[in-house]
């Protein structure tokens, strides 16, 4: 909610974007409630020109010019109108964008995060302004979703995280998956006919590898490059560049791709409970996933995510996850990924943070403690993500 608030001060439109069942309708709500000046209108003719936050939930794409007309005659009576628009599709949302430029803002709901989920049932407040926890208060301690694991398995989609059992999670993930890629995306240039559902598969099976365009065996590459772009702008799916983005080698360099949410990416594999997960190939994968995605979302948008893969001279010199915060001075954190509590860097990850000359490293692993007696401190996902969350909030 303080994205947003920051975003409708900033802006005269302000986008809200997410993928279907993800609260979206109920948070708009929830912020709507919480301040004095925004009103809901239920048609777009309710907008007044005068100074005010307008919502406007539910908007398909016949609806944009109406929308654009509003907003330019705001500017000509110079009202301080601000409107809040959450569109309907990926095609209205992109023409609002790309039409009114310099004036709209995009805000992202994302599903349900660990820390909200933590604190919604009653362990602790961690990072802060938790977004769903109102959606969740009513969850008993002894509820499967108490344990943290379950977050990982199943994702932060409501109607997935409070599923009776595993099964009902996986079948609600599956079917939110077949309707969503079955949509008609012929405008990005991605043709009825393609195996968009397959395609997705595929890209799962290649979660936290460096994307090779031309290694699909069913889609040439533009309509490969098509497919993703349109999967990144959904918020399906997340890319990592090469750091450092300013040489021209880490700009050829293949990008990291990632399934944002776990439980998707789960669901795509045939990953029903986290004694399969646990036994899976994949696991090493999903976590990476998992944890970059937490982590990334814990800057609040003041840092920007990298990863680092170099030949070195006893092998690759890897870091797994760079945040870069620009307004700490470009400061930057190191962060290695590995699963159970046990496992440490390996030397690669202390060269690339020497040959990047990064003082701020830690671990992060999937156990449920943090080890702080090495110098290079191993954390738990919720002790790595507080402490992101912190360095943010002193930007």
């Amino acid at each position: 909610m303080i994205q947003l608030d920051a975003a409708v001060k900033r802006s005269e439109v302000t986008i809200l974007r997410g993928l279907p069942r993800v609260g979206r309708s109920w948070f708009l709500d929830d912020w709507k409630d919480r301040r004095t000046d925004a009103i809901r209108c239920h048609q777009i003719e309710d907008v007044r020109l005068e100074p005010g936050v307008f919502v406007l939930d539910h908007v398909d794409d016949c609806e944009i010019d109406k929308i654009i007309r509003i907003v330019r005659a705001a500017e000509e009576a110079k009202s301080r109108t601000r409107l809040v628009v959450a569109p309907n599709d990926l095609v209205a949302a992109e023409r609002l964008r790309t039409t009114l430029p310099g004036i709209v803002e995009t805000v992202e709901i994302v599903p349900v995060r660990l820390e909200e989920l933590v604190a919604a049932v009653g362990q602790d407040q961690m990072a802060s302004g938790p977004d769903h926890v109102a959606m969740f208060a009513a969850i008993p301690a002894t509820a499967p979703t108490a344990d943290p694991n379950l977050h990982w398995l199943r994702g932060g989609f409501p109607g997935s995280l409070l599923a009776e059992d595993d099964q009902k999670s996986l079948l609600w993930r599956r079917r939110m998956l077949d309707g969503l890629l079955a949509r008609n995306y012929t405008e990005w240039g991605i043709e009825r006919a393609f195996p968009l559902a397959e395609l997705f598969g595929w890209l799962s099976n290649q979660n936290s590898a460096e994307l090779d365009e031309n290694s699909c065996g069913f889609a040439k590459r533009q309509e490969l490059k098509s497919a993703v772009y349109v999967l990144e702008r959904l918020g399906l799916i997340r890319r990592l560049r090469a750091y450092p983005v300013s040489s021209n080698t880490s700009m050829d360099r293949k990008q990291k791709l990632f399934v944002r949410d776990t439980g998707l990416l789960h669901a795509s594999l045939g990953i029903e409970t986290l004694t399969i997960l646990r036994a899976s190939q994949a696991i090493g994968g999903s976590f990476e996933s998992y944890a970059t995605e937490a982590l990334i979302l814990a800057t609040e948008g003041q840092g920007d995510a990298y990863f680092y893969r170099e030949k070195g001279d006893n092998g690759e010199d890897e870091i797994d996850l760079i945040l870069r915060f620009p307004s700490q001075g470009g400061r930057l954190v190191a962060i290695e990924l590995k699963v159970g509590p046990d496992r440490k860097a390996k030397r690669g990850f202390y060269n690339g943070c020497e040959a990047l000359d990064i003082e701020d490293r830690f671990v992060v692993h999937s156990g449920e403690t943090a080890d702080f007696s090495e110098p290079v401190h191993r954390l738990d996902l919720r002790s790595a993500v507080a402490r992101i969350a912190k360095l943010s909030r002193s930007s």
